[in-house]
């Protein structure tokens, strides 16, 4: 999709190619990066297209390591690359000579091979239930465990075009009220989510403060009341929610239903059973929303990139609302986030600064209520060396550079 901002492009020399652009594209690098983008030898890809093979099939490296497959037990092995050089190589240093990785079934297995030694590092999604339990117990060394932001914000997004919500102060009364404490417990508690109080991502720059804070995170319910008589339902009033019943979805909306309750506002259910109906044409259609009166929508955000353009345009870009799988939920429409948007996209250098002014005039809105940023608990054995985490990979550790120091027996 990005290559349509793509003019032309052409092969300088062995090492270089060069794009240009039919206007500035901030995120244009950031896409480059992915490994998609991996540039390819023209008559390797011609060559395996004529003998009716794929490059994903039969893949390449100019790396420090090549993929051999058919280990023990669905284990694949990484190994050197004999063709690699370092001289060659400023950015990779490695300092294993092989790497064995396996994909298990079963969490629980895997989390048992982490607790007895037997993983150096466990990857994608980081550790499960069971290791987490023995974190919080003491099993698990803190010092070998990080936790990491994915990018991913948990949050509720309240739509003016139910009925009274086209009030803001009854808006305000549900930002004050909701027990953000309740909900990020049964996501897995502050390890896994951690309560915040701004739309911004913790993993991008920029964030702000919470305008509607309630100490503990269960609620600021004076305030809370407050607002409900400054817009005309002292007593509360009826919303609909909007949920997926798959996974935490019913007990989150227990949750909200639960918090406001205290302060007289009932929350009747809008369920929906698959995710694809859920977003498509339920919340993702802004003419469901409007015809069902849907009032609050659960709702998770976690974009491609960790770039404030790529994670506040589909969400606060009135340009980008859609008749379908749309993710701007309460349609905010401001001219003046749309200009900030354009302005990092155009290469403005200044990128935390202008999230933090689009993080601002979106909670100023009080059409999204955050609740919690979601973190990953990573493992990394206690002889491994040169592992970072690493947001471009989402959160994930780098092991670009990683080593393993031997137990020394004495």
């Amino acid at each position: 999709l990005e290559f349509r901002r793509v003019l032309f492009r052409s092969v300088v020399d062995d090492a270089t190619i060069r794009f240009t652009l039919t206007r500035p594209y901030a995120l244009f690098t950031s896409v480059l990066a992915l490994p998609a983008m991996a540039p390819i030898q023209r008559d390797r890809a011609i060559n395996l297209a004529a003998r009716g093979r794929s490059y994903g099939d039969n893949p390449a490296s100019s790396g420090p390591f090549v993929l051999k497959q058919g280990g023990k037990g669905g284990s694949v092995t990484l190994v050197r690359n004999k063709k690699w050089r370092q001289a060659l190589d400023g950015i990779r240093v490695p300092k294993v000579t092989s790497m064995s990785w396996k994909v298990w079934d079963k969490e629980a297995d895997l989390d048992a091979a982490v607790l007895r030694g037997d993983v150096d590092v466990r990857l994608d999604g980081g550790l499960g239930t069971t290791a987490r339990d023995a974190l919080i117990a003491g099993e698990v060394p803190r010092a070998q465990v990080d936790a990491s932001a994915t990018g991913a914000v948990n949050f509720l997004a309240i739509v003016p075009t139910a009925t009274p919500l086209e009030r803001k102060p009854c808006r305000e009364a549900i930002m004050y009220a909701l027990d953000k404490a309740d909900l990020a417990a049964l996501r897995g508690g502050a390890d896994v989510v951690r309560i915040i109080g701004s739309m911004s991502s913790p993993a991008l720059p920029g964030s702000a403060v919470d305008p509607y804070p309630s100490g503990d995170g269960t609620g600021d319910l004076d305030a809370a009341r407050s607002k409900l008589v400054s817009c005309g339902y002292p007593d509360g009033f009826e919303v609909r929610m909007g949920y997926a019943s798959i996974g935490v979805g019913q007990a989150t909306y227990e949750s909200v239903q639960r918090s406001l309750a205290r302060i007289g506002i009932v929350v009747d259910p809008v369920k929906y059973d698959t995710f694809p109906e859920y977003f498509n044409g339920g919340v993702g259609s802004p003419s469901t929303v409007r015809d069902k009166q849907i009032g609050l929508i659960a709702a998770s955000w976690s974009p491609e990139g960790a770039s404030p353009l790529s994670y506040w345009a589909p969400i606060a870009d009135s340009r980008r609302i859609k008749l379908r799988s749309n993710l701007n939920y309460p349609e905010l429409a401001d001219d003046q986030v749309n200009h900030l948007l354009d302005a990092i996209e155009g290469g403005n250098p200044d990128v935390g600064r202008i999230s933090r002014a689009i993080d601002g005039i979106v909670m100023g809105t009080a059409s999204y209520l955050p609740y919690g940023a979601e973190q990953l608990v990573l493992y990394r054995g206690p002889h491994l060396t040169g592992v970072y985490v690493q947001q471009a990979l989402g959160g994930q550790y780098d092991l670009v550079n990683v080593g393993k120091v031997q137990a020394v027996i004495p």
